[in-house]
């Protein structure tokens, strides 16, 4: 609330010599020590996973506290600190010998990688990996995910295809 009150009867003119005028000094863009910062996006597609490592960006919100996350890049770290990131994905059935991979980086450096393998009979298969990250203000944290074989693809089921990311602390 602002409360302007002349100490005389005062008129206002139209005249561009006369404003007022306010000026944000600090908000919102300043992410505090104690403030939640959390990401997590989902998908419905039943994309095929590739067999190059290739960017796991699932692009529906479920929530995002600072607009952080971008499908084609990854995290943005809005403020240093740990952050725990997860990745999960399921297949679609299919049956081919090989091996499925989930991969956490920070910038090009993998921090974390989970491998399942497949078989010939024909079954789901999940790849989950977890890992808790160090990251500055500014680093990029993103996962990935391969094939060694077949054309597998996600189930397209909003609950097991996701990353997640989520500050803990400094």
């Amino acid at each position: 609330t602002i409360d302007i009150r002349p100490n005389s009867a005062q008129t206002l003119i139209n005249d561009p010599g006369n404003k007022f005028q306010i000026q944000r000094l600090s908000g919102p863009a300043v992410v505090q020590a104690t403030e939640t910062v959390a990401a997590r996006y989902t998908t419905t597609n039943t994309t095929t996973i590739p067999t190059v490592d290739t960017i796991f960006s699932p692009g529906t919100v479920d929530y995002d506290t600072h607009g952080a996350y971008s499908a084609g890049t990854g995290f943005t770290v809005p403020v240093s600190g740990k952050y725990l990131v997860h990745v999960n994905y399921v297949t679609s059935s299919y049956g081919t010998a090989g091996f499925l991979v989930a991969r956490i980086y920070k910038g090009a450096t993998v921090m974390a990688a989970s491998t399942t393998v497949t078989t010939t009979t024909s079954a789901q298969y999940a790849v989950s990996v977890t890992a808790i990250v160090n990251a500055k203000a500014g680093d990029i944290l993103k996962g990935s995910y391969l094939t060694t074989a077949g054309t597998p693809a996600l189930d397209g089921v909003v609950s097991d295809n996701f990353i997640e990311f989520i500050r803990l602390g400094n």
